[in-house]
């Protein structure tokens, strides 16, 4: 799996990119992806989703149907964010 990068004009570039779609990144993530892009073990993320403290759709009754949607992955990250000390 690619690492997540910033392209030239400093808009977010998904791991996923290239993956389906010929360059176009996917906005639907599953949840081994979606873990690895916020920095954790899948466990982790699954016991957000408990908490109902992260946004998911389910496509089905087993967590393997779960998909989570990078823009509510780039606002959790945000909500968590600790600015520095001024």
């Amino acid at each position: 799996m690619s690492v997540t990068h910033y392209n030239s004009t400093s808009d977010w570039v998904s791991p996923m990119t290239d993956a389906i779609g010929g360059g176009r990144a996917r906005r639907l993530l599953r949840t081994k992806d979606a873990a690895h892009s916020l920095s954790m073990s899948p466990w982790n993320l699954r016991q957000l989703v408990s908490r109902r403290e992260i946004a998911y759709i389910s496509s089905g009754d087993h967590t393997s149907a779960w998909r989570f949607d990078i823009r509510d992955l780039d606002r959790w990250i945000e909500t968590h964010r600790i600015a520095p000390r001024t």
